[in-house]
């Protein structure tokens, strides 16, 4: 792990939980106020993951939402490869990126 990019308290009805986003794009989650953290390897062994390449700023997890309702439900925004959901508890993952639209800005070296 190169670095931290996101630490997450988990819901009010985690009061214990902590969700961590690293680079190189990862997500760990801790279950006892962060004295332990396991690798949420849902989401490391995506299929995608081979294509998931560093842009400019790397390859991070850089954003964790947590739905406010729904406790199996999550959302993560990695660099250069979008956003992706679970629907139960990280165990699996769809990417979540139809209809994002990405604009690239040309411009001249000055």
């Amino acid at each position: 792990m190169n670095n931290i990019w996101q630490i997450c308290p988990g819901r009010e009805s985690e009061p214990h939980t902590l969700y961590c986003g690293v680079e190189p794009a990862a997500l760990f989650s801790s279950q006892d106020d962060g004295v332990t953290w396991s690798l949420v390897r849902g989401l490391f062994d995506h299929p995608h993951r081979p294509r998931w390449l560093p842009g400019n700023g790397g390859l991070a997890l850089h954003t964790i939402v947590l739905d406010p309702v729904d406790t199996n439900r999550m959302y993560v925004a990695i660099s250069s490869a979008g956003v992706y959901r679970t629907d139960d508890a990280g165990k699996t993952w769809q990417a979540r990126n139809r209809g994002i639209r990405v604009c690239a800005h040309a411009g001249k070296a000055s």
